[in-house]
């Protein structure tokens, strides 16, 4: 959890985020007052889930990185802001099995 919103993963993978800003990935920033799931990870099955100050990274069952919020954290490689999860594809091929997030910068563990 961060100070502005908070990400829960269910038993089926299934990732839901609530609170306010880009990072709960639902296509714009509104904010949820209860956990609401992630529509654009549907089929992707998320075991791990980081809140940072303006960012989310979701790591999936088969090693991959969902990034969403705004910053150079994202890993997209820019400074945009991205309302819903998108795979960061430099890390393709790598499987990453845990991540840090602060506000300036997250980490990959593989």
């Amino acid at each position: 959890a961060s100070y502005a919103h908070s990400l829960v993963v269910d038993d089926a993978g299934g990732a839901h985020s609530f609170g306010g800003g880009a990072a709960l990935g639902h296509g714009d920033a509104t904010s949820k007052h209860t956990p609401t799931r992630i529509d654009a990870l549907e089929g992707v099955r998320i075991v791990r889930a980081h809140a940072g100050q303006q960012a989310s990274v979701l790591l999936d069952a088969d090693g991959g990185v969902h990034t969403c919020g705004t910053g150079a954290a994202l890993g997209q490689g820019g400074l945009a802001t991205v309302d819903v999860p998108m795979r960061v594809t430099t890390l393709s091929g790598v499987h990453v099995v845990g991540a840090a997030l602060t506000e300036n910068h997250a980490l990959a563990v593989t």
